[in-house]
């Protein structure tokens, strides 16, 4: 799942956060085109104490 979220990155890290432990995903920035800016993968990783 890929996620454009219009709204601060603190607020999109913390979709990410509550998602993440849901499924797989991105959340990208558009910025002159799509950057990606946070993988949910890693995010449940960091929760988890794995990274």
């Amino acid at each position: 799942m890929h996620f454009s979220l219009s709204c601060p990155v603190a607020v999109a890290f913390c979709f990410g956060v509550a998602y993440g432990h849901y499924d797989r995903g991105h959340i990208y920035n558009y910025t002159k085109g799509y950057q990606r800016v946070l993988s949910l993968e890693f995010l449940r990783e960091v929760i988890e104490g794995k990274a």
